[in-house]
């Protein structure tokens, strides 16, 4: 996930993302132009501050990894 690189589009992404990893594809959510998609599951991780994590694209390249609480 982390390994991704930037410039990336959501479609080599999507091919790169690894099993461990549960992202929601079908519900992009558009904030201020970027488009991102969130990260809803982690296996493996005990997430006690209950963060949020997305991933973010601007015109279908891929900016980066946003958490937030």
């Amino acid at each position: 996930m982390d390994n991704i690189p930037l410039g990336s589009a959501v479609g080599e992404v999507q091919l790169r993302q690894p099993d461990f990893v549960e992202i929601d594809w079908n519900n992009p959510d558009t904030v201020n132009g970027a488009v991102r998609f969130s990260i809803r599951k982690i296996k493996g991780s005990s997430d006690v501050l209950k963060m949020e994590h997305y991933l973010f694209f601007i015109n279908d390249q891929y900016q980066g990894r946003l958490s937030r609480k």
